[in-house]
């Protein structure tokens, strides 16, 4: 347990993520973790409740209030805990080379969240992002700021059950996207698995509504890092692919070769002038200076 060196409000925080961890967290994990991590946690509960009586009792903040808070990192920490991941870990990235003079007018932020068990790493998700990063340009729309995040889930969950109605399942789309975070921008979860053989998905606000979970959020599985799947579909981006249902508020559109066809055959990295203009009118898409 690490010193205490805060006010009782800090140590009123550290219980609240760990009697979460304890209470949700901690028993689906009893099985896999050692009998010792499991006493250890308890012994440190128990531990931060005797400091606590001990300390001043000053009134407390409610805690993180506003973006401006929630872009702190050691708030972003905390709401994460609180929401049953494991160690998370943010890291700032920049998808774009220091040569690159491409004339931007929009931005759109995005944090790319590897599930951490899921069998995706760091430098496979930073650069194919950087691919969906080029295939923006064409539109003038930068992703920016960007982010890295990798969490441990709870229960060690890395296979998604995708069907928004499987509200109940420990596993379900709509339980796991509850519990991560509200980002300012997109979202792309880097998964194992969908249950019904998917490669990914996205979250529309015509299929799901702005107060959905799923909004604004996207999902990948390592099924598009197999050879079987990136041998058939060279010009193409699957990250660029589900963000654009989100940006564009659309399914797939067949007809001509372009990044939202329905059939692989036809995917490419193509965005059309109209499909540009209607990015640019998102919500997360902000006009640079």
């Amino acid at each position: 347990m690490q010193p205490l060196t805060d006010s009782s409000c800090e140590m009123k925080r550290r219980i609240e993520v760990l009697f979460i961890s304890l209470l949700i967290v901690g028993p689906a994990h009893a099985g896999q973790k050692s009998s010792s991590w499991f006493s250890s946690q308890v012994k440190s509960f128990f531990n931060t409740v005797d400091d606590l009586n001990t300390s001043p009792k000053n009134p407390c903040p409610e805690g993180p209030s506003s973006s401006t808070e929630l872009d702190n990192p050691t708030n972003q920490k905390r709401v994460w805990e609180l929401n049953g991941f494991y160690n998370p870990y943010f890291k700032n990235i920049d998808l774009y080379s220091a040569s690159d003079n491409t004339q931007y007018t929009h931005s759109v932020q995005v944090d790319l969240i590897m599930i951490r068990g899921s069998g995706w790493d760091e430098e496979t998700i930073i650069e194919r992002y950087r691919k969906a990063a080029e295939i923006y340009k064409q539109c003038g729309i930068k992703l920016t700021p960007a982010r890295f995040i990798s969490v441990t889930p709870p229960s060690g969950i890395v296979d998604i059950e995708r069907s928004p109605r499987n509200v109940n399942q420990e596993n379900s789309v709509i339980k796991f996207a509850s519990a991560v975070p509200k980002s300012k921008g997109m979202s792309t979860m880097f998964v194992r698995s969908f249950t019904n053989g998917s490669t990914g998905t996205s979250g529309p606000e015509f299929a799901y509504g702005e107060s959905s979970p799923l909004y604004n959020k996207t999902w990948l599985t390592t099924d598009v890092i197999d050879d079987n799947y990136t041998g058939i579909r060279e010009n193409y981006s699957p990250e660029a692919h589900e963000l654009s249902h989100n940006l564009l508020n659309i399914g797939h559109m067949d007809g001509e070769p372009n990044l939202l066809h329905g059939d692989y055959n036809s995917l490419n990295d193509v965005l059309t002038d109209e499909q540009c203009e209607i990015m640019k009118m998102h919500e997360t898409a902000k006009e640079m200076p």
